[in-house]
Formats: C-alpha cells, sequence, structure tokens
C-alpha cells in the first residue's frame, strides 16, 4: 500500500497548500473587481443601468469566492470531479465494483500471479518459456497502470491547486481566459483519469 499511503499524504499537503493560497485568491479577486467595476461605471456606464451591473457583478464575485472556499477544502468539488468521472469510466466499462486505486491494481497483479502459478503445468520447456513470457508481460502492464493512474490523480491534485490564482480573473472581461483555460485543463486531467478507469475495468476480467 506505498502508493495509497503517498497518495493519502499527497493530498494533505494539497489541502494545505490550498487553505495558505484561498486568502491570496480573495486579495487578487478584490483587487481585480474594484479595478473592473471602476473602469465600467467610469467610462461605459455612464447612461447605462448602475443598479443592474452592481447586482450582477457582486452575484459574479460570490459564485467566485463559493469556488475558491470549495475549490479543493470545504465541498471538494475537484474531488467531486475527479470521483465522479472515474465512476463514469467504471459505469462505461460495465461495473463500479473494480478498484482503480494503485494499490488495488497492483494487488490484482498479484492474485493474477498467484492464481497462475497455483495451476500451471510446465510440461515443456518451450511451453514454460511462453507462459513467463505472457505473465512477466502481463504483470508488467498492470504495474505500468497502477503507476499511470496515480500519476495522473497526483497531476489532477497539483493542477487544481495551482490553477485556484487564476479563477479570480474570471471577473474581468479581457483576462477571463485565463480562468477558462484553468477550468478546461482540470476535465482534461478528469478525464484521463476516466479514461484510465474505463481501460482498466476492459482489462482485468
Amino acid at each position: 500500500s506505498v502508493l495509497g499511503d503517498f497518495m493519502s499524504t499527497y493530498q494533505q499537503v494539497i489541502d494545505h497548500g490550498a487553505s495558505v493560497i484561498t486568502p491570496i485568491c480573495i486579495r487578487i479577486l478584490l483587487i481585480l473587481t474594484v479595478i473592473e467595476a471602476s473602469w465600467e461605471l467610469s467610462f461605459k456606464l455612464i447612461s447605462g443601468d448602475k443598479i443592474k451591473y452592481l447586482l450582477s457583478m457582486t452575484i459574479k464575485v460570490g459564485m467566485i469566492v463559493f469556488l475558491l472556499e470549495n475549490w479543493i477544502g470545504g465541498l471538494g468539488l475537484m474531488t467531486a470531479l475527479s470521483q465522479g468521472f472515474e465512476t463514469m469510466g467504471l459505469m462505461a466499462g460495465g461495473t463500479t465494483a473494480i478498484g482503480v486505486g494503485p494499490d488495488n491494481i497492483i494487488n490484482n497483479a498479484i492474485q493474477i500471479f498467484s492464481a497462475f502459478w497455483e495451476h500451471a503445468h510446465f510440461r515443456s520447456l518451450g511451453l514454460l518459456a511462453v507462459n513467463c513470457i505472457s505473465l512477466m508481460t502481463m504483470i508488467i502492464l498492470l504495474f505500468l497502470t497502477a503507476i499511470e493512474m496515480f500519476m495522473a490523480r497526483v497531476e489532477f491534485y497539483t493542477m487544481a491547486m495551482l490553477v485556484m490564482p487564476l479563477l479570480p480573473f474570471m471577473v474581468t472581461s479581457k483576462f477571463s481566459f485565463l480562468s477558462d483555460k484553468a477550468i478546461g485543463a482540470m476535465f482534461n486531467l478528469a478525464i484521463k483519469i476516466m479514461a484510465i478507469a474505463f481501460m482498466t475495468t476492459i482489462i482485468e476480467p
């Protein structure tokens, strides 16, 4: 359970990092909100409906603060995103019972080896060579799959924490593409986790 233990420790590091970054992100959000609102109210909304604009801006800022507070901590939006896509990958493969954690995959590889070794009959040198090569290839591929799933989760949670300073840019019209790309990157990584879960579901039987 080395990979699982490391993942749990790494998750604690990510949670702590997110709690440290969140207040800084909120300050960035307030600065950007003041700049954006001042510009819009001073130059573009001289004859417009200022009350409507202020209400819409207040709602937008509230939604961004909600995202920042619950991005990793709180409701754990990114954890829900990762687990949700992983579950969809399992369901697409026809099951939700198979564990796709790195330790589960390695445990499956050990069980496959044990089941093979208990019922193996080596009547010739050629049969022995073919069976051993096939078995070792399968075990190595399962270990690589476990490492790939482990790295995908590490990449997902690392990116989830590091893109948090980009979320406040959602409040500006000129730089909202930064937050759009950050959210898009998280969905790309979630799809990667879903693909690995799907392939694991197909391969394991």
